[in-house]
């Protein structure tokens, strides 16, 4: 609205429109799948089951497609924000954000829980290490291949969520009994997993967020445990994309750490 003050005529919807989209919701999975989706249950919760005749909702990428659908959100139904779009509705619904300083509110994960169950868990590895890729900067583990190494060798699977469809990632993470991973937003499925998860999650220095551990202690006995990659000797990088620079050793030890917990 401060860079376009002057909207053109609306589109005039007669009827309820909902307004769920938010900052952060239009390309990222965490902030889509905390921030916008919990936001359905709150007006599910205020107004019963309600069928808005326009939901204005992030349907620009397959993993928000894949979670409309599973929540059986008509793809009719749903317009996608963007430049110039601008809805006049004779009902306009506009629910609060339920994540807004991403303290993972216990309501909105069971809500995820709820409607977003697992479908197959069986046979699915219960030790898994959940890795970013190797493009640099983008917190990646520098030495993945190492750290792998050293995790297969405990009994640890690899899975790249980025290869997987979002039901399979609910899979995974709701079979995983230990996780360890780079921060990322493949995290988002730790509000899957089942109690007595342990999680290791691994930062570079010049980033830290509180989003998983919130995450995590919203399960009965979970343990969550971080660890921070040393400085590096080289400045310039994007901190918020920083690489991990951690050896083998130092997640070996943080892990024996959280799994003596």
């Amino acid at each position: 609205m401060f860079w376009n003050p002057w909207p053109s005529r609306p589109e005039v919807v007669d009827g309820t429109v909902a307004v769920l989209s938010a900052r952060g919701t239009g390309h990222n999975f965490y902030h889509f799948v905390t921030d916008e989706l919990p936001r359905i249950g709150l007006l599910r919760e205020a107004f019963g089951d309600i069928e808005p005749d326009v939901w204005v909702l992030d349907r620009h990428t397959g993993y928000q497609k894949q979670l409309l659908a599973m929540l059986g959100i008509e793809p009719d139904r749903v317009v996608t924000p963007g430049p110039g779009l601008h809805l006049q509705a004779k009902r306009l619904l506009v629910p609060s954000l339920p994540n807004a300083v991403m303290d993972a509110p216990p309501e909105s994960q069971a809500w995820l829980r709820e409607h977003l169950p697992p479908q197959r868990t069986t046979g699915l590895p219960e030790k898994i290490y959940v890795t970013r890729g190797t493009t640099p900067h983008t917190r990646r583990m520098v030495q993945e291949d190492a750290v792998r190494a050293a995790l297969q060798a405990r009994g640890f699977t690899c899975v790249d969520p980025g290869s997987l469809s979002v039901q399979e990632q609910v899979d995974h993470f709701a079979a995983a009994r230990v996780v360890v991973a780079p921060h990322g937003a493949a995290l988002t499925n730790l509000a899957f997993c089942r109690p007595g998860v342990r999680v290791l999650e691994m930062f570079a220095p010049g980033y830290t967020v509180h989003c998983y551990w919130a995450m995590t202690a919203n399960i009965a006995d979970s343990r969550y445990r971080y660890l921070v990659a040393p400085t590096p000797e080289r400045t310039g990088d994007n901190e918020l994309m920083q690489d991990i620079e951690l050896s083998p050793a130092a997640v070996m030890d943080a892990l024996d750490q959280l799994l003596a917990a």
